[in-house]
């Protein structure tokens, strides 16, 4: 619901900025550029229903620049995962070195790494700031 108060936003936004033709149109091609983009990576499973609704309404906002904030999102998201794996391997050797005698110093298991997910929104915000940063 809050996605299409979004999206509602920056179209009413655009076209009031652009003009009635300009700014729909600008604002459709924002929305739709996301969808065209990312619904192969839906279909695998890579990427979930909301983050595309997310850059969406950012699109509603941005327009057609809104392939970069898919790039800066895929960055931070990169970003992210980084930090949040080397975490994981930090926690497991400090779990290995604290209980070395119950474990037989077995490391994290692979499963739950290769498991592991985390919530792309984040990224999608990161992506969205450094964008506005960069176009100041």
């Amino acid at each position: 619901m809050y996605v299409a108060v979004g999206m509602i936003t920056g179209f009413v936004i655009s076209v009031m900025k652009r003009g009635i033709y300009a700014g729909s149109r600008h604002s459709a091609v924002g929305i739709i550029i996301p969808v065209g983009i990312l619904f192969i990576l839906f279909i695998a499973k890579a990427i979930g229903g909301g983050d595309i609704k997310l850059l969406s309404a950012a699109g509603s906002f941005i327009g057609t620049d809104v392939g970069f904030i898919i790039i800066y999102s895929f960055v931070a998201g990169g970003i992210l995962s980084f930090i949040y794996l080397i975490r994981l391997l930090m926690k497991s050797v400090t779990s290995r070195n604290k209980n070395s005698n119950q474990n037989n110093g077995e490391a994290l298991d692979i499963h739950c790494i290769c498991k592991a997910k985390i919530h792309f929104s984040l990224a999608i915000l990161l992506g969205t700031v450094c964008y506005l940063w960069l176009k100041m």
